[in-house]
């Protein structure tokens, strides 16, 4: 009778067992395929939590730029990305030594402007190039605290600073530079 059962029960093919890993995928691609949904599980959340920052990059390149004497960097918190020259670091030499210091800019708050009224804010309120204005898809007007430290020497100033998206990239539109 046992073996009347054992002939009758269906066999199992070891290939389609659920105790046994599917070696017929090669662990290269379980690796690959785990790095890949790792990267978009990354990218989701620095989406999500870093609220879509991008604004602050011009601030950024501005702090960066002259804390290291950089004008290739302070060159890329602008929209025309022009020539700057390096007489805008003229004010930190001293008889030929430079002085050294250190510039901390903190957004201390922020307005984002709608969507309808960025061109006639950046023309109207900011003076900038029509061109740029048109091409402006977000926008907001930073507060930005500057803090200018020299050894002892500490100084303080607030500014508004408008950033803009222009062609997909958040910059500083270029007729506000005669701030800096």
């Amino acid at each position: 009778m046992l073996d009347t059962i054992l002939t009758l029960s269906p066999t199992v093919n070891p290939r389609f067992s659920r105790n046994r890993l599917d070696s017929s995928l090669p662990p290269i691609l379980l690796i690959a395929a785990g790095v890949i949904v790792l990267a978009v599980v990354l990218f989701a959340a620095v989406k999500i939590f870093a609220g879509g920052s991008g604004y602050m990059k011009p601030i950024k390149y501005l702090e960066k730029g002259f804390n290291k004497r950089d004008i290739k960097t302070i060159q890329k918190a602008f929209a025309d990305s022009g020539e700057i020259s390096p007489d805008i670091f003229e004010g930190f030499e001293e008889l030929g030594d430079i002085i050294d210091y250190k510039i901390k800019l903190e957004v201390v708050d922020k307005e984002k402007i709608a969507k309808r009224e960025i061109e006639d804010v950046l023309i109207e309120d900011f003076y900038v190039n029509e061109i740029y204005a048109k091409n402006a898809s977000a926008m907001y007007i930073l507060e930005v605290e500057m803090t200018l430290e020299m050894g002892e020497y500490s100084e303080d100033d607030t500014e508004e600073i408008p950033v803009a998206k222009i062609n997909g990239k958040w910059v500083i539109p270029e007729s506000f530079g005669y701030v800096f």
